[in-house]
């Protein structure tokens, strides 16, 4: 399944962190500011809850000087546990790129041509305390005058303690820079640039990474993000690393985050894990777009997108259309695609709203059952009066 999407190269390694109904608590740090292909990234992380799901981000573009290429975070060290993980990856400009991770006697590596270009694999992975041999992703450049953005991906429930270090070896990238982002409840917490210097003995052998330029750091205040100036920002497409999502929006920065210990509310189902827009404070001048693939679906039932506010699930006017669900959206979030619970039995009603098809569920029993005992009793009072009325007569 792939999303063409307008981006400029990215690698990113992503562990992720979600305080689930808490305010951002967890500290974390990335360091140092300057290495050597071979040399150790530390990121420190304290005060993260059991329960959370941990994300990391690390972004570069990759141009190497030959037609391959490969990013490998070697000796990969996760003193924490993430239950229920899943290594995303993602390629754009590729013949063919393969992700693999090795842990103990454990390998997982997909390998995939793309006459597109554009690479897209989710393998679940649970992830326990310990260290990887690596973490990569690799493959051949299409089109050799461009970049390769590439995404690495791993997300799960955090388990294990609360302060810890986490660390890897940095391979494949002989020059430029690569930022390391933290998020925590949605909210990024750490964004560290990171710049990779020759070792004298690779003087003159071509450079391994030329990194995208870092966008404003005012892009990443909530505060810009929310008022924009009209007319000077234009259409940007993001996506997910797993391709199931993408938002069309007037914003220079936002990020797609896949998310867990969500719950529908009654009477509804998530057909799938909802997504967070972070910044979640992000407003759009215009509206944007937000669209979830559905060809990894076999629900036949009508399909609707939900926000979260608040706790709360509101439904969204929403847009079927070859095989995808989309629906306008004003503003950052969770947002959710919900189907009616198979115990209701009543169908589904369809309205159309203008151009969208708007799918709302019937009265709940539950609500219905209160009308139906008021409306009962008022005729079995009427009938009881008219009947004393005819016996005094």
């Amino acid at each position: 399944m792939t999303s063409k999407v307008h981006l400029q190269g990215v690698l990113v390694i992503i562990p992720l962190v979600w305080l689930v109904g808490t305010a951002v608590a967890a500290g974390i740090t990335a360091w140092p500011t300057e290495l050597s292909t071979g040399e150790m990234v530390t990121i420190d992380i304290t005060d993260l809850e059991n329960g959370s799901t941990f994300s990391l981000l690390v972004e570069a573009v990759l141009t190497p000087p030959s037609t391959t290429f490969q990013f490998r975070a070697s000796s990969f060290q996760m003193p924490l546990g993430l239950d229920g993980g899943v290594i995303d990856g993602y390629a754009e400009n590729v013949v063919w790129a393969r992700v693999a991770a090795k842990k103990g006697s454990t390998t997982v590596s997909v390998r995939e041509e793309r006459p597109d270009g554009i690479f897209q694999v989710s393998q679940d992975f649970s992830i326990s305390p310990g260290t990887f041999e690596y973490l990569l992703i690799e493959g051949e450049r299409r089109e050799v005058s461009a970049p390769v953005l590439s995404r690495l991906q791993l997300t799960g429930t955090k388990q294990g303690p609360a302060t810890s270090r986490i660390t890897f070896i940095v391979d494949g990238i002989k020059s430029g820079t690569f930022t390391v982002r933290a998020y925590v409840n949605g909210t990024d917490v750490m964004n560290q640039v990171i710049r990779v210097v020759p070792r004298s003995t690779d003087e003159g052998q071509g450079g391994g990474g030329v990194i995208l330029p870092e966008p404003p750091l005012t892009s990443l205040t909530p505060t810009i993000l929310s008022t924009p100036l009209p007319g000077r920002v234009t259409p940007h497409t993001f996506t997910s690393v797993d391709g199931i999502v993408t938002v069309t929006a007037s914003i220079e920065y936002l990020v797609i985050l896949r998310i867990a210990n969500q719950t529908a509310p009654t009477g509804w189902l998530l057909a799938m894990p909802p997504y967070q827009l972070v910044p979640e404070t992000a407003t759009f001048t215009a509206p944007a777009v937000i669209t979830f693939n559905l060809s990894s679906l076999s629900i036949e039932t009508p399909l609707f997108i939900s926000l979260q506010e608040r706790g709360d699930w509101r439904m969204l006017p929403s847009r079927i259309e070859g095989g995808q669900i989309s629906a306008d959206i004003s503003r950052g979030g969770v947002y959710g695609v919900m189907t009616l619970a198979s115990t209701i039995s009543e169908e589904p009603i369809m309205t159309r709203v203008g151009e969208d098809d708007l799918i709302r569920p019937p009265a709940s029993p539950l609500v219905a059952f209160p009308v139906l005992v008021t409306t009962g009793a008022l005729v079995l009072f009427i009938a009881l009066r008219f009947r004393q009325r005819g016996k005094r007569i």
